[in-house]
Order: structure tokens, then C-alpha cells, then sequence
């Protein structure tokens, strides 16, 4: 009796406020796993992530100041503190001068990170995992 390696789908983490972007991604990767909140998203970060998609700007808000707690750079702030387990961290939001901060920060303590806007639009591709269809 042989026994074949079953590959898992990447476990992966989608902050974003807005549903209609969230409903984009999750179309592209449906075992996404979305979250609107900072806080939602630092609970969520007890367990371990493949890949994580961060938003700065939430609760419907644009160019929220960093120092902000509800935002993906407090997110960031408690990730930096508390080192979760995750293997890669995309910033998408449109907020260019917080989402550079954000990545710069999780690239000093050691994790794979980088600014892709917009990149609820092309997850899949991000992700290589080619057309959902």
C-alpha cells in the first residue's frame, strides 16, 4: 500500500475593511481566511500563517495615522513584539508612506515582507498559484 502526500492549501490571512475587495480576494483564493480588524487579525495571528495580506487604512478610513491602533501598522507593532509564526507578509493598501514603514519594520526583525498595492486584484499570481479557475 503506497500513501501519497496530500499538499494542504497555504494557510492564508486577509486584512482588509473593505467587502468588496475581501470578496475579490477570496474569489482568487477561496481558502483565504478574512479578517476587518486589527484586533480580529492579531487573534487570528495565534495561529500560524503561510502568507499575510495587511491593510493600514481600516474602519472605512483613508491615510489613518500609523500611530493608530485599529490600522495595519498595529498590527505590525504587535507582530514586531510578539514574533507569530508566519512565512511572508504582503502590505496591499494604497497608503504608500505607511504600508513602506510597515514592511520595513517586519523586514528588521526578520520577516519576508514587501508592498504590493492593490494585490487583492492578482493574490493568486502573488501567491503562485496560477488561475483560480
Amino acid at each position: 500500500m503506497s500513501s501519497h502526500a496530500v499538499e494542504q492549501p497555504l494557510r492564508i490571512l486577509f486584512l482588509d475593511d473593505f467587502s468588496e475587495r475581501s470578496e475579490e480576494f477570496l474569489a482568487l483564493v477561496p481558502h483565504g481566511h478574512w479578517v476587518e480588524t486589527a484586533a480580529d487579525c492579531i487573534a487570528r495571528l495565534a495561529e500560524p500563517w503561510d502568507v499575510v495580506f495587511l491593510d493600514h487604512d481600516l474602519g472605512g478610513m483613508a491615510f489613518v495615522d500609523p500611530q493608530e491602533e485599529d490600522t495595519g501598522s498595529g498590527v505590525v507593532r504587535w507582530v514586531v513584539a510578539n514574533r507569530p509564526a508566519v512565512g511572508r507578509f504582503i502590505v496591499h493598501s494604497l497608503n504608500q508612506g505607511a504600508a513602506e514603514q510597515m514592511v520595513a519594520d517586519l523586514q528588521a526583525v526578520g520577516y519576508p515582507a514587501e508592498y504590493r498595492p492593490g494585490a487583492w486584484t492578482n493574490a493568486h499570481e502573488i501567491l503562485g498559484t496560477g488561475d483560480p479557475d
